[in-house]
């Protein structure tokens, strides 16, 4: 086999994994995802760790997410992790050691893509970060 049959092959089987397992309309109001972790106002000093747990469903096969957490006042990123998943249900668990020079206000934001056209549903909980 050559390497050009063998990377047809894997591009297909690439593909192939991506695709929803139903037609269903796609209806982003429709994604359940619920944030155990933190909760609202929650706050954090350097040296803690901020873990963010959360359950995602859907009734269709889902395609990935992403977690950051964002200084509300600047819009500068503090801690990004994006996953590529193919299930309908799963849970988030992670985890970012919080590290901050200023007293800081804080997003926890979950997004989940839906399909590989950029369709997502967001979920997010403010936390407050202390040096």
């Amino acid at each position: 086999m050559t390497i050009r049959s063998i990377l047809a092959i894997a591009t297909v089987a690439m593909i192939a994994s991506c695709q929803k397992k139903s037609n269903d309309t796609i209806d982003p109001s429709k994604v359940m995802v619920s944030i155990s972790n933190p909760i609202g106002n929650q706050s954090f000093h350097n040296g803690d760790t901020l873990q963010v747990n959360a359950h995602v469903s859907y009734t269709s096969e889902l395609h990935g997410y992403e977690v950051k957490v964002v200084d509300t006042s600047t819009g500068t990123i503090l801690f990004d992790y994006e996953e590529h998943v193919h299930m309908d249900v799963f849970d988030v668990d992670k985890r970012w050691p919080v590290a901050v020079s200023a007293a800081t206000n804080a997003v926890v934001t979950i997004v989940v893509s839906i399909d590989h056209n950029g369709e997502t549903a967001t979920k997010e909980v403010g936390v407050r970060l202390d040096p």
